[in-house]
């Protein structure tokens, strides 16, 4: 439920364990995309799916950590995706805000964020969508990583074996939505 992300998002301790440095040097200009596809379950209004977070981040060049969060949770009365971006630097400007998934032709639901390194902002694109920046960070971004986990729990037998799956595209040949001119992959190649 969002109570459950809401407890989540406030026990990381925003001075400690999240100042992962990323292994992906960035850019210091432009904008630069990545993409999440995800296949969610068709649950039935008992147990819970938890993709929490889908976490991307990293240092800025302030020295501070930002990440970027996508995550989803289908229980008795949620089936959503929450974005959140946080930060150790109280300079953050952020909307986190949630959506629901969409019936898509392949079933997958495909977000995508993109970062612009000119003017600092986080935006979204969602199954094709683009929803625009809901952040603003407060010093251009130096470095990125990734990282995901998942759980489920009290899952009726009905629902037990269905697929779900998340996959990071990182790389131009995989990315598939449509982003502001110019925009790149993490590796520079223009999409």
């Amino acid at each position: 439920s969002q109570d459950y992300l809401t407890r989540a998002l406030a026990t990381n301790d925003p001075q400690a364990s999240l100042y992962t440095r990323g292994d992906k040097i960035l850019p210091t200009t432009g904008i630069i995309a990545f993409e999440y596809k995800i296949k969610v379950p068709t649950l039935g209004n008992t147990g819970y799916v938890n993709i929490f977070p889908a976490l991307s981040g990293g240092i800025m060049q302030n020295g501070k950590a930002v990440h970027f969060i996508v995550a989803y949770q289908h229980g008795p009365t949620t089936n959503n995706f929450y974005f959140q971006t946080t930060s150790n630097d109280s300079a953050l400007v952020t909307n986190g805000f949630s959506l629901a998934p969409e019936v898509t032709s392949d079933g997958y639901q495909k977000i995508g964020i993109y970062i612009n390194q000119n003017s600092n902002q986080v935006g979204l694109v969602f199954n094709g969508v683009n929803k625009g920046y809901f952040a603003t960070f407060p010093s251009k971004l130096d470095n990125l990583y990734f990282s995901l986990t998942s759980n489920y729990f009290d899952l009726a037998a009905t629902d037990a074996n269905k697929d779900v799956s998340v996959e990071f595209l990182l790389d131009q040949s995989k990315i598939t939505q449509t982003y502001p001119t110019g925009t790149k992959d993490i590796c520079g190649v223009a999409l």
